[in-house]
């Protein structure tokens, strides 16, 4: 299992490797990024975090969601017993339908055993709409990723 999520992973990463330019043909409106989205997010120091993310469009070109987190790997010996603990961050921010591009911030946070930071996060939705994926800001480097499939 924890094979085929690392497949899903790599899948979605290269489809955010072709070049931008094959995201910005076709329609594509905010209603097109509501629903519920399943993926992993990780980050060049090891930790690892699964994640359910639910988006609802608010305005022309605004969104508001959440993301449940699960914490899964962490290279922090103190982390450690943290693992499969979960919180949720919320999330708001934009759309931009001509070049397909989510744009999210967190702003607050569901997270009683603190296994969460706050983060930005730069997405591009291919012309299919089936998965969703990107940069985050990851405490300044944006070299956080997260790819996700959609579930509904």
């Amino acid at each position: 299992m924890k094979h085929l999520k690392l497949q899903t992973f790599l899948i979605l990463l290269s489809i955010l490797c072709l070049p931008l330019i094959s995201f910005t043909t076709g329609e594509s409106t905010p209603s097109q990024i509501r629903g519920t989205w399943s993926g992993q997010w990780k980050s060049p120091s090891g930790s690892i975090y699964t994640g359910i993310m639910t988006l609802v469009p608010t305005g022309d070109r605004t969104v508001e969601g959440r993301i449940n987190w699960t914490m899964n790997r962490s290279p922090g010996a103190e982390e450690q017993s943290r693992l499969e603990m979960t919180g949720i961050e919320f999330v708001r921010g934009s759309y931009d339908p001509e070049n397909r591009v989510l744009s999210l911030e967190g702003y607050a946070r569901n997270d009683p055993k603190i296994i969460l930071g706050l983060d930005k996060y730069r997405l591009i939705l291919p012309e299919n709409s089936a998965a969703i994926g990107g940069v985050t800001w990851n405490h300044g480097s944006w070299k956080g990723l997260f790819g996700l499939l959609r579930m509904e």
